[in-house]
């Protein structure tokens, strides 16, 4: 019987690249897990962002009126869970309790002892505001016939260059306008074209 002979050069070099291919395979899962690390602690980050507390500010009918924090996404109705209920006086008929809370949020739940209105007086309330809120920004917009330069009185329907600086030498022989239908007494300008301006000018 014949022993085959082993080249000892042949099998050092397999060896050899066996070892270095389990070093590589090493090497690619340690790269592989700090991937998955580096992956998990973004997502725990990201949720702990998504999940931040800002603070709301409850007041009224509850058992412990205050400050709380809340997370993105809680409604008024959670708010009020932690502020520890309602109390027995609580009036929710203007309240929503499935809205969502905002940072910084001042939270406020009536009365039933409070004055009563119905919901008519309610909406006819909150056209009221609307309406206020319209007209103080359409004084805002007109133009003091006390103050006004050349340039800001020519923007008056039938004001041009000329009625607009006999407009300011009449203040400024006169003095302020006390109301805006005195700006007829300015040569030229009579009550045709004060009907067209008076809803664009202001005297305080």
């Amino acid at each position: 019987m014949k022993l085959e002979s082993i080249d000892i050069s042949d099998l050092e070099i397999e060896l050899e690249q066996t070892s270095m291919l389990n070093e590589k395979n090493t090497e690619v899962l340690k790269e592989s897990q700090t991937e998955i690390t580096s992956e998990c602690s973004s997502v725990e980050i990201d949720s702990e962002s998504e999940n931040e507390n800002y603070p709301v500010h409850i007041m009224g009918e509850v058992a412990n009126p205050g400050v709380y924090y809340l997370k993105t996404g809680d409604i008024i109705d959670h708010l009020i869970t932690k502020a520890g209920g309602l109390t027995d006086r609580a009036d929710l008929r203007y309240v929503n309790l499935a809205a969502k809370t905002i940072p910084n949020q001042k939270v406020y739940i009536p009365s039933i002892d409070e004055e009563q209105m119905s919901y008519d007086d309610y909406l006819t309330l909150v056209q009221n505001e609307v309406i206020s809120e319209s007209e103080a920004s359409q004084e805002n917009n007109k133009i003091n016939i006390n103050t006004a330069d050349q340039n800001e009185l020519q923007k008056l329907n039938g004001i041009g260059p000329s009625k607009a600086n006999d407009i300011i030498g009449y203040r400024e022989l006169n003095g302020s306008f006390q109301t805006i239908e005195e700006i007829m007494n300015v040569a030229g300008i009579k009550e045709n074209i004060f009907e067209k301006i008076k809803n664009q000018i202001t005297v305080k």
